[in-house]
């Protein structure tokens, strides 16, 4: 299904909108040049493109990519490889500003209808293209677990597909709870109520529509059985990624809430992906955006103590002990670096990991193979016995 979003939407971007934008943009920046060297066409899909600028000029999130595409394109002269970026949308009104927004952009294409009016041709394009999907919509009916499997199921050896979607895990819990006539506890959860997404439901939805959202029928009684909202919520995002695990390798995602203090996200930000070096490049994406989150919680005076949460400001003194742990054999710096992160998700910036392996080597409690401080992430560490 397509936006469901009025023109007051796309009158202006709020501040959760712009975090989702940057790592969106941040991201490409960095898979782009990294996935050209596999030596395919890359196709870049944006499922649910909207105008693709919003009303006072900001970019939508089809300009973002497409400046992207340029950037890397400007960069990488030599690359035979071509890039192309559809953006899919149905609305007749937004389709044609985002065919006039695109107009001068020659590998973008404005596609018109439905995302699932695409799967098949975006399956058949992944078999012998990197794919990156960005799916968008505004609101959860936009999503339908088997269309975007028919792109999944496909992977292979040797294939490349990728996917940034938001879920909406809170429009849907609230559509659940609508269709089995029940409430839970703290039904706002702090949330802003500023927002128009999911205020009211219009038309109550089906179990069908959420079934075919959620690819199966597991989510009725992980809400029956939460003790409130927010933790129908946070299950509901779980179970969710749980399941996409069966298609990719690495499945993480990052609440992107409103204020610092709420304890419901607007949406979440799911990423699927099968190599490390995806992993990698978005955690720290995402752990820039959980810095400008914490950065809102910031006291106005300094403290002597941290208040903060540990959720905003993870805890940099559990770093030493994480990685002595994982040099009791030599192993080389980056794949230290790699599992940290896959195993401590949007924790800690690779560079707060490759400071805090510096300062143990200074310090003697880890050696390297070179014997000195500076390393490469190929130079194997290990904790120096005593």
């Amino acid at each position: 299904m397509s936006h469901k979003a009025n023109e007051n939407f796309f009158a202006t971007k709020r501040h959760w909108s712009q975090r989702k934008d940057e790592i969106l943009k941040c991201y490409l920046t960095a898979y782009l040049p990294k996935i050209l060297r596999v030596g395919k066409p890359v196709l870049i899909v944006d499922g649910f493109a909207g105008p693709g600028r919003f009303h006072d000029g900001q970019a939508g999130s089809p300009i973002i990519i497409a400046e992207c595409v340029i950037q890397t394109l400007a960069k990488n002269l030599q690359s035979r490889q071509e890039i192309g970026l559809w953006c899919i949308e149905k609305t007749i009104g937004l389709f044609n500003l985002l065919e006039e927004n695109l107009t001068p952009i020659q590998f973008a294409k404005a596609k018109s209808g439905e995302f699932g009016d695409y799967a098949s041709q975006i399956s058949q394009a992944a078999k012998t293209q990197s794919v990156f999907l960005y799916v968008d919509p505004f609101t959860v009916e936009g999503l339908d677990w088997n269309q975007l499997d028919q792109i999944f199921q496909g992977l292979g050896t040797g294939n490349s597909v990728e996917v940034l979607l938001n879920l909406n895990s809170a429009s849907f819990v609230r559509r659940g709870l609508s269709v089995l006539k029940c409430s839970l506890k703290n039904m706002d959860g702090d949330a802003d109520s500023s927002d128009p997404v999911d205020q009211e439901i219009e038309e109550t939805p089906t179990l069908e529509a959420l079934n075919s959202i959620a690819g199966g029928v597991w989510w009725r009684q992980l809400i029956l059985n939460a003790g409130s909202f927010p933790e129908a919520v946070a299950e509901f995002t779980g179970q969710f990624c749980v399941r996409l695990k069966n298609r990719f390798k690495h499945v993480v995602y990052h609440p992107i809430k409103a204020m610092p203090h709420h304890q419901v996200a607007k949406y979440y930000l799911v990423f699927g992906t099968r190599h490390i070096d995806g992993l990698t490049l978005m955690n720290d994406e995402m752990v820039k955006s959980r810095r400008v989150l914490a950065d809102m919680a910031k006291p106005k005076e300094a403290l002597l103590f941290e208040k903060r949460s540990e959720e905003l400001v993870p805890d940099l003194e559990r770093l030493p002990s994480l990685i002595l742990a994982r040099t009791q054999i030599p192993f080389p710096r980056g794949d230290v670096i790699d599992q940290i992160i896959e195993n401590e998700f949007c924790q800690f910036h690779r560079t707060e990991i490759r400071g805090c392996i510096e300062e143990l080597l200074k310090s003697g409690k880890l050696a390297s193979e070179t014997k000195k401080t500076k390393i490469n992430d190929d130079c194997k560490i290990w904790v120096q016995k005593k």
